[in-house]
């Protein structure tokens, strides 16, 4: 096949089908400004206007060469279909993905149970490490899980104030939470 001019929309459709590279440029650049005012006016968006334009190209592209068109003469028609089709799963593709949500509900209602689960949580282990500090002969563990599991505090400042290295305060904590577990379970240390 020759790489001359192709004069109508059917000359142009039929050599596509028969694998002519030179006729999709062609069909390109007849179409494409036409189809990119169409997909800009539908989209308001040049940028996804032109990425919808090269699908849609993509997409006739694909078709003539599988396949030839029943009505050549009508390919102008038939991509813009195309595109309007690209356009429009496009639409609800991001509709799906929408999720937007009224986020002052949601952080209320998120906060509210949280904040009460936690604050229930964190009066019931207060209880329970009071009750095994209480216990516990060794001041030194009772000012640990005191300060670690009810003042929250880190772990650099409870090493300062009880004079522990890293690496002790880490067997303490080990030997205090195993004891803790006990007092939990009633069970022996594990």
């Amino acid at each position: 096949m020759s790489s001359g001019p192709y004069e109508t929309p059917a000359l142009i459709a039929s050599a596509i089908s028969k694998g002519d590279r030179n006729a999709e440029a062609v069909l390109y650049k007849q179409y494409y400004s036409a189809t990119l005012y169409l997909l800009e006016r539908r989209t308001g968006n040049k940028d996804l206007a032109q990425d919808l334009c090269q699908e849609a190209f993509c997409v006739l592209i694909e078709r003539l060469r599988a396949q030839a068109l029943e009505q050549p003469e009508k390919l102008a028609g038939f991509l813009y279909n195309i595109a309007i089709n690209v356009q429009i799963a496009d639409l609800r593709k991001t509709i799906r993905r929408n999720t937007a949500t009224n986020s002052d509900l949601m952080d209320t209602i998120a906060d509210s149970r949280q904040n009460q689960y936690r604050q229930l949580l964190k009066e019931r282990t207060g209880s329970a490490v009071r009750k095994l500090s209480a216990s516990m002969s060794n001041s030194r563990d009772r000012k640990l899980l005191y300060g670690y599991f009810i003042q929250e505090k880190d772990k650099e400042e409870i090493c300062k104030q009880l004079d522990l290295s890293q690496r002790h305060f880490d067997r303490v904590l080990f030997r205090a939470k195993q004891r803790f577990r006990q007092l939990i379970t009633g069970g022996p240390t594990v």
